[in-house]
C-alpha cells in the first residue's frame, strides 16, 4: 500500500504478533503494535491524582485558617494588654491632679494662656490613648508624640522638677510600626522609679538611633539607679510584665523579635548616675551599607 513516499507493510511472523513495516526511500523501519494492558487503569490514575490535589488543597487551607484564627487571637490579646496600660496611665490621681492644676490657672487671668497649652496637651494625650485604643500597632512618630505630651504633662503636674529632651537621627524612618505603649513604659518608669527618688532637678532623655540591620532606643534618667542589672525576662515590674507579653504577641504577630535591657549609668567616679533602657528594634529589610 502506498502512503505518500512510503510503503507500509504487515509482516506476519510465526509465534510471533504481526508488526508493521514502513518502507521509505533510503531505509525501512518496523513498527509493532499491541493493545496496551494498562489502558484501564488511567481512570484510577486520574481519581487518585484528584485525591492527592484535594487532599494538598485542604491541607493548605486547613493551615491558613489555623494561621488566620491563631493571628486574630494575638490581636485580641495585645489588644487587652493595651487596655490594661491604658488603665495603668490614665490614673484617676493623674487626671485629677492635672484637671485641679489646669482649673486653678484658669481662675487667674494671667495663667489662662499656659492652661490653654497645657489642656490642649491633655486634650492629645487623651485623643491618643481612647480614641485610637482599637490600635494595636503605632508608627514611631505617633509613639513619640504620645510620649512628648506624657512628660509634659508630668513635668508640669510636678512643678518642673524635671528636664527632658527627644533626639531622633535623621536617617531614622517615623513611620516604622511599633507596638503601642512600647516607649511610654520606660518613660513611665523613668519618672516613678528615676526622678521621682531623687531630691534634686531629674532629667530624661530619650533618644532614637539608625543602624543598618536595627533601630536602637534609649531611655535615660539620672535617678538612683537599680540594684541588679535586669533584662526583659526578668523584670519584675507590672508594666513591665505587659510589655514583655506584648513584645512576645508583637513577635508572633508580625515575626520581629523587639528586645530591651535595663542597666545603670555609671558616672567617671564609678558611681551609678541613673538608669539606661535600651531597645533594639531589627528591621525586616536591612539597610544598604
Amino acid at each position: 500500500m502506498f502512503e505518500g513516499d512510503f510503503v507500509v507493510t504487515i509482516k506476519q511472523i510465526k509465534g510471533r504478533k504481526p508488526v508493521l513495516y514502513f518502507q521509505f526511500e533510503n531505509f525501512g523501519a518496523y513498527m509493532r503494535y499491541e493493545k496496551n494492558m494498562y489502558y484501564v487503569l488511567k481512570y484510577p490514575f486520574y481519581v487518585l491524582l484528584y485525591l492527592l490535589v484535594f487532599s494538598f488543597i485542604s491541607l493548605v487551607s486547613q493551615i491558613q485558617r489555623y494561621r488566620t484564627a491563631l493571628k486574630v487571637q494575638t490581636q485580641r490579646r495585645i489588644a487587652q494588654l493595651q487596655m490594661k496600660s491604658i488603665r495603668n496611665q490614665i490614673e484617676p490621681h493623674f487626671t485629677l491632679n492635672i484637671l485641679n492644676a489646669i482649673g486653678s490657672m484658669y481662675a487667674t487671668e494671667s495663667d489662662r494662656d499656659k492652661a490653654d497649652y497645657i489642656f490642649g496637651k491633655y486634650a492629645k494625650l487623651l485623643r491618643q490613648t481612647v480614641i485610637s485604643s482599637d490600635k494595636i500597632i503605632v508608627t514611631l512618630s505617633e509613639e513619640v508624640e504620645f510620649v512628648r505630651n506624657y512628660l509634659e504633662l508630668e513635668k508640669f503636674r510636678r512643678a518642673n522638677t524635671f528636664r527632658f529632651t527627644i533626639e531622633i537621627a535623621e536617617d531614622v524612618d517615623p513611620g516604622i510600626l511599633i507596638p503601642r505603649m512600647l516607649i511610654h513604659t520606660f518613660a513611665e518608669n523613668a519618672i516613678k522609679y528615676g526622678i521621682n527618688r531623687i531630691p534634686g532637678e531629674g532629667f530624661i532623655k530619650l533618644e532614637v538611633l539608625s543602624l543598618s540591620d536595627k533601630y536602637i532606643i534609649k531611655i535615660e534618667d539620672n535617678g538612683p539607679g537599680i540594684y541588679n542589672k535586669t533584662t526583659g525576662k526578668s523584670g519584675t515590674g507590672k508594666g513591665l510584665l505587659i510589655l514583655n507579653e506584648l513584645i512576645e504577641l508583637y513577635r508572633q504577630l508580625e515575626r520581629i523579635n523587639i528586645t530591651y535591657v535595663l542597666e545603670n549609668n555609671i558616672n567617671s567616679e564609678g558611681r551609678t548616675s541613673g538608669t539606661r533602657a535600651i531597645v533594639e528594634i531589627p528591621l525586616k529589610s536591612p539597610k544598604a551599607k
